[in-house]
């Protein structure tokens, strides 16, 4: 799991948080997060299959 960096890209132009193409889920703990993004690498997912 990587660790959230937040980059001009993801604020507006006044500096509020504006993230973009993201999701932004806030987890328990490690374990919590595998088991949520668990589904979006099993075979026939793709990204147009969750929109």
């Amino acid at each position: 799991m990587r660790t959230f960096e937040l980059s001009r890209d993801m604020t507006t132009m006044t500096g509020k948080f504006y993230p973009t193409g993201h999701i932004l889920l806030m987890l328990p703990d490690a374990g919590a997060a595998d088991a949520a993004g668990r589904p979006w690498w099993t075979p026939g997912w793709t990204t147009t299959t969750s929109c």
